[in-house]
């Protein structure tokens, strides 16, 4: 585990293959839709507009062992280096992006609270494939600066990174191949 400061916390290559293809195989058959822009959670509306994103999504519903996974590791990061006050997971995406699909730059937060009062603080990506199976598909950041930074760390198999919902990020477009991940968003009060 390692820190980039200020952006992101990460671990590299934590989760053994196995366990990156356990997660594969439990969420392939769940249901797909094309991914869409906006947060309908949040009483937003979201919308397919495939200029700036294409992949498929699919939600993994709670109770599941998945969430204890990205749980814990959400936790050690935010002990580490957030410290944001949070108090429940969204419900976990698994993404899967083909050749020509991307996920242009966006903030996973700026929409209005949920019921309880609630905002997306961190989000948690997981790397699903090895990177010798697909091309392009990198994860990209911005900083408070707009400079982009792309986390080597994050590429390999089994890597995982959390950020802020606040920080601009997107997948450049995959150019062969198939790039599968799972996606976490972590909830807490408004910030004061």
């Amino acid at each position: 585990m390692n820190l980039h400061q200020p952006l992101y916390y990460y671990w590299t290559a934590i989760l053994p293959p196995e366990l990156c293809e356990l997660i594969i195989k439990t969420c392939d058959p769940l249901p797909r839709s094309t991914g869409q822009v906006g947060n309908s959670e949040f009483g937003g509306k979201g919308q397919l507009l495939t200029q700036y994103r294409s992949s498929s999504v699919a939600g993994v519903n709670k109770p599941h062992w998945i969430y204890g996974l990205v749980e814990y590791y959400a936790q050690l990061a935010n002990q580490a280096m957030f410290h944001y006050d949070i108090q429940e997971t969204q419900v976990i995406q698994y993404s899967s992006y083909e050749a020509g699909q991307e996920y242009t730059w966006h903030r996973d937060s700026g929409g209005p609270p949920d019921d309880k009062g609630h905002i997306r603080k961190l989000s948690m990506s997981i790397q699903l494939d090895d990177p010798g199976n697909f091309t392009g598909g990198d994860f990209r950041l911005r900083n408070a600066d707009y400079l982009e930074i792309v986390p080597e760390e994050f590429r390999p198999r089994g890597s995982i990174i959390v950020f802020p919902s606040s920080c601009q990020h997107r997948v450049c477009p995959v150019t062969s191949g198939v790039r599968r991940s799972l996606v976490a968003w972590f909830l807490g009060p408004a910030f004061r």
